[in-house]
């Protein structure tokens, strides 16, 4: 890629600098650099250049070249600057529309991660698909997740990252001495236009030429971070920080929501597990009670409050005469004398009445 330095021994910096049109005769003996071969220009001998003006910004340079000496002349300068007006505006245009389809891809995706994060349990999964959603459309060099592990201290990628690190380089990233790891140190987003400006830049891809990174926070706590890298100078800016930043609320959103769900379903386990403990122990307890009542040498009935046996144990049949199947759902009268004036009688009426229990001795005629 030819790029030319906006510094003094330019001619293109002349005419951006001073925003108005130039032609040089012979541009090879006021410049010497078009004499050198990487520039493609040892065939140059004349040399005009026009700024390009869209509205009061100077948006760029339009240059025309000639092997001829004295070629240019004020009336080229006068036509190139029509031209580059025209140009500038056709630009212009193209980047707005450029712009404008670049900020419906970006609220596309967006939405897309929104209904993914929705739905997701399976923080993994949900990782895994952004991932390749992203790679697929806006960044297809090196992008992915690189989680916090708080107990190494140290940052690590996730396996659906895109671009992993080249054979023999360490597969984890250090806190200290790395644009990921200030981010998560600072909690702020970082944008590196140029990563050789960087002092603790963290050079995993000796390709990566602009970086940026953003904070993956999870109920207020850093968690991690979105790292996108290019090979190419200034690939990205506001707007990229401005989408990825977005971007890490929606991720955090899903992996909060995932974590809280995994944590009920943790816990509903568990008290699974209790319940059926629990239930054991009072299965196991009712089975005791059971046999002590049922092997108790005094006869033993329940009732509910209306007086209706629900209980007899086998001393009671033996004392009635009559089977439990016949003085289930009876009442006592089933084998007390209608008669029966005594007073243990009427207490054990009253007791089951009131919710009671009653202990005594009674009358009664055995069926047998």
């Amino acid at each position: 890629k030819l790029v030319f330095p906006l510094a003094d021994g330019d001619p293109n910096a002349w005419v951006w600098q001073q925003e108005q049109p130039w032609h040089y005769d012979n541009v090879q003996k006021k410049f010497p650099q078009f004499l050198d071969p990487k520039f493609h220009s040892t065939h140059v001998s004349s040399w005009l250049g026009a700024p390009l003006k869209f509205g009061n910004q100077t948006i760029g340079v339009i240059t025309l070249d000639s092997k001829k000496s004295d070629f240019y002349t004020l009336e080229h300068e006068r036509l190139a600057m029509l031209f580059a007006g025209q140009a500038a505006v056709a630009i212009e245009n193209a980047r707005l529309y450029e712009a404008v389809q670049a900020r419906a891809s970006e609220l596309a995706i967006l939405n897309r991660v929104a209904l993914e994060a929705a739905k997701t349990v399976d923080i993994d999964a949900f990782l895994e698909y952004t991932t390749k959603l992203l790679t697929a459309t806006l960044y297809r060099d090196r992008f992915g997740f690189l989680l916090y592990d708080d107990e190494k201290d140290q940052l690590e990628p996730h396996p659906s990252y895109h671009g992993q690190m080249p054979e023999g380089v360490a597969k984890t990233v250090p806190l200290e001495k790395s644009i990921t790891g200030r981010v998560v140190h600072t909690g702020q987003p970082i944008l590196l236009r140029d990563t050789d400006l960087a002092e603790d830049y963290h050079q995993a891809s000796r390709a990566t030429r602009s970086e940026v990174a953003v904070p993956l926070k999870v109920r207020g706590k850093v968690i991690g971070a979105i790292n996108v890298e290019s090979p190419r100078l200034a690939a990205f800016d506001n707007t990229d920080l401005s989408f990825l930043t977005t971007l890490a609320g929606q991720a955090a959103i899903a992996i909060e929501r995932a974590e809280l769900y995994q944590a009920q379903q943790k816990y509903m386990a568990h008290l699974a597990q209790e319940v059926n403990v629990r239930t054991a122990q009072f299965q196991a307890e009712r089975d005791r009670i059971q046999a002590i009542l049922d092997n108790a040498g005094e006869g033993i009935f329940f009732t509910d409050p209306a007086g209706i046996i629900l209980y007899v144990n086998k001393a009671m049949t033996r004392v009635v005469g009559l089977p439990a199947a016949d003085l289930l759902n009876q009442t006592p009268l089933v084998w007390q004398q209608e008669s029966d004036p005594s007073q243990p009688s009427k207490e054990m009426w009253t007791a089951i009445q009131a919710g009671k229990g009653w202990r005594g001795e009674m009358v009664g005629q055995s069926n047998n």
